[in-house]
């Protein structure tokens, strides 16, 4: 699962590329069933989690934007797999 990747991240360049793939690829399939699923708080906020200006900008920043996304990630994940 993804949350268990996360506490593996410690650079920015590590917070990218789990952005760019995981995070974006949540994104994407997330707006197809967050209706279906009661998902719409979580959808509002996965989209301000894959914006660009969600990034962080050193590696001194990244776990901030990290703790952000634990929740909202298992709320997600709790749904999914009812």
């Amino acid at each position: 699962m993804i949350t268990k990747g996360i506490k593996t991240i410690k650079t920015k360049t590590e917070f990218n590329d789990f952005w760019s793939k995981d995070i974006r690829g949540v994104g994407t399939a997330l707006p197809l069933v967050a209706k279906d699923l009661g998902l719409l708080a979580e959808h509002k906020q996965w989209r301000v989690i894959s914006s660009q200006g969600f990034l962080p900008d050193t590696d001194d920043d990244v776990q901030a934007p990290l703790k952000k996304i634990v929740p909202t990630l298992r709320n997600i994940a709790t749904a999914v797999n009812r």
